[in-house]
């Protein structure tokens, strides 16, 4: 997707009893996948597909994998894993394939591709792997392997994310300098000439309330353009301008949102925010947005994992300010914007887990928050609400909260593709074909690739679950050159 160019326009079962574990150290073929967050769930689903119809290289016809993370890796959960392996055959039977993700957003995905990092994290490819079916794998706990990548997804163009890195600063603007000159490829020998693997939703949503979702304010149900604009720009927004309501204008809704390295943020940002306030805010380079600490829980001290607490669903808020300055974005740690609030929330994951924390919270019931974050003409009684941008996944954890209409309209798949509901982007998936170092894709890698590609490709808006069907949409975006909707 171009934001810049927006244009508007109308469980499987689990694995079989007695299939046996197995660990492969040296898979002919191995992929190292790293990117979006949001489109994970579905990109493990493909590869499961891709490298399950081997007939009897593996037991039962069954992939393998392994994952990392506190849920499980199964049809419904997929997007729990940090890091997974899939391991198989492509349908010809004969071609051994490792998939090795390491889930690190679009941006640093992106970054990490075309900068040839080879310090990322993958699970070994020596580790003992279980079958799956669209469910299953084996937890793996133990020393990460360092590597580079030779694939990324990303939730928008490649030109997106180089714009909106260059508003960092001289490390941003080299980033972006490599990303424009890089030979990228969409990948798919069906899904490469049209320039994406899939079309990939988002939600505005409000956060959990006590009592159940009937106790949100009933006019809290829609997000307009011109809101999610001022919320982003502002970082909070009266109640009122929801509501309609006099009474609500000493109430406030406050922004929840993902670091520099989201797709999410930047779909957000400029499906919001392109051609409105000003052009380079479409990519992030005004915006606010607010940290919760929870009960117990200390605040993020960085975006590394040393720094950075788990975040605990339901747990209550003692305080929130905006992001501090010169906060690195998790995958990259030497890009971090000089601005506060400018950044956000590791995973979508996490936003799903602050967003599920009760409210809304009596502004008297914070304490020690900065005078930086509090919003104009808020009171000790005023009450705080929060909402946030997800994928459909994530999106779905916000239990008692609400997904919001944008500018009217609920979403739905059959919205998405007649162009009634437009918070959508294109997801890519990206690797190069002429470069130094192991992240080329070339041979059988690209083979391989191209093979998860085609898969995302051809699968239906409900096996995608995060995403739709490209093949089916009516509507379109600015596509990258050469594109064109189906």
């Amino acid at each position: 997707m171009k934001i810049s160019k927006l244009v508007s326009a109308g469980s499987l079962a689990l694995a079989l009893a007695g299939v046996a574990s197995a660990s492969q150290s040296s898979p002919a073929v191995l992929v190292n996948i790293v990117g979006s967050t949001a489109f994970r769930n579905a990109v493990t689903a493909a590869e499961v597909a891709t490298l399950s119809n081997v007939g009897t290289n593996l037991a039962g016809g069954h992939a393998l994998a392994s994952y990392t993370g506190s849920t499980a890796f199964n049809g419904s959960n997929q997007s729990g894993a940090g890091q997974s392996n899939v391991y198989g055959y492509l349908s010809d039977g004969t071609t051994e394939v490792m998939y090795r993700n390491d889930w690190t957003g679009s941006a640093a995905g992106l970054i990490d591709l075309t900068q040839g990092n080879s310090t990322l994290t993958f699970i070994p490819t020596s580790a003992t792997m279980s079958a799956v079916n669209g469910g299953g794998g084996t937890s793996f706990s133990g020393t990460l392997a360092t590597a580079a990548p030779s694939v990324t997804l990303c939730d928008v163009d490649d030109t997106d994310i180089a714009a909106s890195i260059k508003t960092q600063g001289t490390v941003g603007k080299s980033y972006s300098k490599t990303i424009l000159g890089a030979a990228l490829q969409d990948g798919g020998a069906t899904a490469g000439p049209n320039g994406c693997v899939a079309v990939i939703p988002f939600e505005w949503v409000t956060g959990a309330v006590s009592g159940g979702s009937s106790n949100i304010p009933s006019g809290l149900t829609n997000m307009t353009t011109d809101n999610a604009s001022a919320l982003i720009s502002g970082g909070n927004i009266p109640l009122s301008q929801f509501t309609g309501n006099t009474s609500d204008e000493n109430n406030f809704v406050l922004l929840v949102g993902r670091s520099e390295d989201s797709g999410s943020r930047v779909s957000a940002f400029g499906e919001a925010q392109s051609g409105g306030i000003a052009a380079t805010e479409g990519y992030g380079q005004a915006c606010q947005q607010y940290m919760l600490q929870q009960t117990g829980v200390s605040y993020p001290t960085s975006a590394q994992p040393a720094g950075y607490p788990s975040i605990s669903t339901g747990t209550g808020l003692t305080s929130f300010k905006l992001w501090p300055t010169n906060w690195g974005i998790g995958g990259e740690s030497t890009l971090a914007w000089a601005s506060t609030g400018h950044s956000g929330y590791n995973g979508g994951g996490d936003v799903a887990a602050i967003l599920n924390t009760p409210n809304p919270i009596t502004y008297s019931s914070f304490s020690g928050v900065p005078g930086s974050a509090q919003p104009s003409g808020v009171a000790s009684s005023s009450q705080i609400y929060f909402v946030g941008y997800l994928g459909i996944p994530d999106a779905a954890k916000v239990t008692n909260g609400r997904a919001l209409t944008y500018n009217g309209v609920a979403y739905s798949v059959a919205a998405v593709l007649d162009g009634q509901y437009g918070f959508w982007g294109y997801e890519h998936l990206y690797y190069l074909t002429s470069a130094t170092g192991s992240q080329v894709a070339i041979g059988s890698n690209q083979t391989a690739a191209d093979a998860l590609a085609d898969t995302i490709f051809g699968l239906t808006s409900s096996q995608l679950g995060a995403g739709v069907n490209f093949s089916s949409m009516f509507a379109a975006k600015g596509l990258a050159a050469g594109s064109a909707a189906n």
